[in-house]
């Protein structure tokens, strides 16, 4: 295991797929970032040295922000919704669904931990 940041990074993975591990890094910008580093596709984490993993974690602090920035963002816009009382906003509060999916047989899940906080 590799350590960056506070996520562990698998040895046995392809390099791509280990840094989709890490919060807010998806496919696009794992290919972007080893495109950059010129890393081949067949490319394992233990191939890195120390200079190409020096420069490959300054190339994901370029592009991807931390993983408590990025929730608080996400918490944020929560609850500015909320604030305003916008339709997405009143379905938060009532813990249902937000984007027109079926409620009569769907979203169990949603429904049961409402009534379960409900009644608690």
């Amino acid at each position: 295991m590799v350590l960056f940041r506070e996520f562990s990074l698998s040895l046995t993975k392809e390099i791509r797929a280990a840094l989709i591990d890490i919060y807010g890094v998806g496919w696009y910008k794992a290919i972007l970032v080893t495109t950059r580093l010129g890393l081949s596709i067949p490319y394992y984490i233990t191939n890195i040295n120390d200079f190409r993993f020096r420069v490959l974690s300054n190339l994901l602090k370029g592009f991807v922000l931390s993983d408590a920035r990025i929730k608080r963002i996400y918490t944020s816009n929560i609850s500015l919704k909320i604030d305003l009382k916008g339709y997405q906003g009143i379905r938060h509060n009532l813990s249902l669904p937000l984007h027109g999916q079926r409620t009569r047989t769907n979203a169990r899940t949603r429904k049961y931990l409402k009534f379960n906080l409900i009644n608690k």
